[in-house]
């Protein structure tokens, strides 16, 4: 298994903040307090960007739809969000604590709601060259499409059935009503 680019320097990235947090940063580096959410807050944009990207371009060969696993990161940021945004301006306003800081954090909660709106699904189905790839995390299957022949989407799978009565199940997946209308007209198009 090979990491992407970006992996390798998120990898980084975040071993050098954790070793710089647990130096003596501060005597060195005279604002770092600022930098740590600074620097999430710039990431947090980048992943924002990129998200809006992939949503506003999407190929007509391909469709991205939910897993089980999608639900459960979804609502961290719409949990951790207002959580930060709200403890910080308790803090900066109520308890008369006039940091700045508290202000950078609060910042920071709402970029973390905004970035919980940009949802990009896990699952990617797409056909290439006569060929229908499944993507869900690491598991990856490629299907020829001459040799299917029906299929079925429900809301937790897809079945797809070849002509020799072989059967191909997708699991796992948690589909909206909208979802399991797109995926049919998605499979309808190339399974005749």
């Amino acid at each position: 298994m090979r990491l992407a680019k970006s992996g390798i320097i998120e990898i980084v990235l975040a071993v050098v903040i954790i070793a710089v947090s647990f130096s003596d940063a501060s005597s060195v580096l005279p604002y770092y307090a600022f930098f740590l959410p600074l620097l999430w807050i710039f990431f947090m944009l980048f992943d924002i960007n990129k998200a809006r990207k992939n949503l506003r371009n999407k190929p007509e060969n391909e469709i991205r739809i939910s897993s089980t696993n999608d639900s459960y990161f979804n609502i961290l940021p719409f949990i951790l969000g207002p959580i930060l945004c709200g403890v910080s301006l308790l803090l900066y306003f109520i308890a008369s604590m006039k940091n700045p800081l508290a202000l950078v954090y609060s910042i920071l909660g709402v970029v973390l709601f905004i970035q919980g709106l940009q949802i990009i699904p896990t699952v990617v189905l797409s056909v290439k060259e006569g060929v229908l790839d499944y993507q869900q995390g690491k598991i990856r299957k490629s299907i020829l499409i001459h040799d299917l022949n029906s299929y079925l989407v429900t809301a937790d799978k897809i079945r797809l059935n070849n002509h020799e009565v072989e059967v191909t199940v997708f699991q796992h997946l948690k589909l909206t009503s909208a979802e399991i209308k797109l995926t049919n007209e998605f499979l309808e198009k190339y399974i005749k």
